[in-house]
């Protein structure tokens, strides 16, 4: 909701620390999830670009919501020559984040909530 052009803070915050609550109970995706069922995003991007001629090449490019960063960590493996900031309002799903990309050997990405 928007009062005077700024979201009414008790509103938000009470949905926000739900949303947080389970999301450290139940991070998402998994972090067990195999790799190769988190490819749609990466296969969605290389369909743009064929379909658009657009090249996503030296682009930023945020993930709002990226959750555990298996999606965005997947894209940024494959288009190395673009910055990624992956966001989330989740600690717990931000800490698989990092530690996927530090297992990935990603240098081009960063992760913050």
């Amino acid at each position: 909701m928007v009062e005077n052009g700024n979201f009414m803070k008790n509103d938000c915050d009470g949905i926000t620390k739900k949303v947080e609550e389970m999301y450290k109970k139940y991070p998402y995706p998994s972090p067990s999830t195999n790799p190769s069922q988190t490819n749609e995003l990466l296969n969605l991007l290389k369909i743009f670009e064929l379909e658009s001629k657009i090249k996503l090449e030296n682009k930023q490019i945020l993930d709002a919501g990226t959750g555990t960063g298996h999606r965005i960590t997947n894209v940024a493996q494959f288009y190395k020559k673009c910055d990624f900031l992956g966001v989330d309002i989740s600690k717990k799903s931000l800490e698989i984040a990092n530690k996927l990309k530090k297992q990935k050997k990603i240098q081009n990405i960063k992760f913050q909530k």
